[in-house]
């Protein structure tokens, strides 16, 4: 009767004790709120045409042990008809957020996390879990989720949360280009550099309430070979970088991580011939290059992206930043040479302004293309994304991300 007298609730219903246990433990994905009715006695019809159409759950379980397990896994609960249509009036006059979310990002234990998600958010939101699996795409899962909002009878009623590093964030976030579903970014990874990069809280706490304030801004995004990006697209040292900086660096080591791995591959990161094409004007590296990096947003941290002395994400531009060798550099020399270029890069990068030096060129434009020889491995957003050469292109304004004021 309950479920009958809100024919838009969207839920499901579980016809014995054992549906709804299985779910229970089915951790990738949890029920925003659940009615149970102990009692078959309790569910009256007024007529035998509304018996056929009444929706109940008869559960021969004890309530208080149902209860239990609903609280030790956040998902509020009713019991009776009348506790269920009171609940059912709370649930639906709140919008819906679908939270993916990566246990295994970020150096806080994942239910402290969900404790404070739970506590902000839940109030305002019927919270809905999805948890990111071994060996699926965070990227397929944010497609697939949105494809069943926008078929859903009230899509502007449903908004898209994702809480992890900047590899599941980023995925997620291309996963809605183009859908016009607001996305909110909830950090639990190392650098955290999407949430730097658009000037969003770095902290669970502070992205709960910022999602909360229901303020949404429009910024680009871009493509690289087709595929969706964020923040950058880095070739050659930055991709080097990426991969050496394994999970167990990052426990050990933090942010600190990128550095360290960064300064390993400084003495050891051989120069390579570049063509790069920006809006079909060639960008001359006759004497080769070690780092190139293409970017849509990046933050200051983000040194090999510092080119143009400020990376805006809502202008319709990709920023270019490519460290230029001198033919005559001899390899210690240039080694050093390198190392100077990016600490005048990180400076750029803190001051918004032009690097200053000679070994860094830096372009806008909305397309760019990148051949290199030998070929390049090639990261974006974080992660390794094949080879060189590549395509890229910027998108205007395609993606909707719950922001400060």
């Amino acid at each position: 009767l309950a479920f009958k007298a809100f024919p838009d609730f969207d839920g499901e219903l579980y016809s014995s004790p054992d549906d709804l246990i299985a779910h229970l433990t089915d951790l990738h994905e949890s029920p925003a709120g659940l009615i149970v009715v102990p009692p078959v006695q309790d569910a009256v019809s007024s007529s035998d045409e509304d018996e056929k159409s009444a929706k109940t759950v008869t559960l021969s379980s004890k309530p208080l042990n149902i209860a239990l397990k609903l609280e030790a896994q956040h998902i509020p609960a009713a019991f009776g008809v009348r506790g269920g249509t009171l609940l059912l009036e709370s649930l639906i006059q709140r919008p819906i957020a679908h939270l993916i979310f990566n246990p295994v990002a970020g150096q806080r234990e994942a239910h402290e996390d969900r404790a404070i998600i739970d506590k902000i958010l839940g109030p305002a939101y019927q919270l809905h879990y999805i948890e990111t699996q071994a060996g699926v795409d965070p990227y397929d899962q944010a497609r697939e989720l949105a494809a069943k909002i926008l078929k859903s009878e009230r899509p502007k009623n449903h908004r898209v949360l994702v809480a992890g590093g900047d590899g599941t964030v980023s995925a997620v976030a291309g996963g809605l280009v183009g859908t016009g579903l607001p996305l909110g970014v909830i950090p639990r990874g190392t650098a955290n550099a999407f949430c730097v990069a658009l000037g969003l809280p770095s902290d669970v706490e502070g992205a709960c309430e910022c999602i909360c304030a229901g303020h949404i801004i429009d910024v680009d995004t871009a493509v690289c070979n087709d595929r969706p990006f964020i923040l950058l697209a880095g070739i050659g040292f930055e991709a080097d970088v990426v991969e050496s900086a394994t999970r167990e660096l990052k426990n050990k080591f933090g942010q600190l991580a990128y550095i360290v791995s960064g300064a390993t591959q400084l003495m050891q990161k051989e120069i390579f011939d570049a063509k790069i094409m920006v809006d079909g004007k060639e960008i001359d590296v006759k004497d080769g290059t070690a780092a190139i990096t293409v970017a849509n947003a990046a933050p200051p941290t983000s040194m090999l992206a510092q080119g143009m002395g400020q990376v805006i994400y809502d202008d319709g531009l990709l920023e270019l930043t490519t460290h230029v060798a001198h033919e005559d550099d001899g390899e210690f020399l240039g080694r050093l040479r390198g190392a100077d270029s990016i600490a005048k890069l990180l400076v750029a990068g803190v001051f918004d302004k032009k690097p200053d030096t000679s070994r860094v060129r830096g372009e806008r434009g909305k397309k760019i293309t990148i051949e290199a020889d030998p070929p390049q491995k090639v990261v974006l957003d974080g992660e390794i994304a094949g080879t060189t050469p590549v395509d890229i292109e910027v998108v205007p304004n395609s993606l909707r991300i719950f922001s400060p004021i």
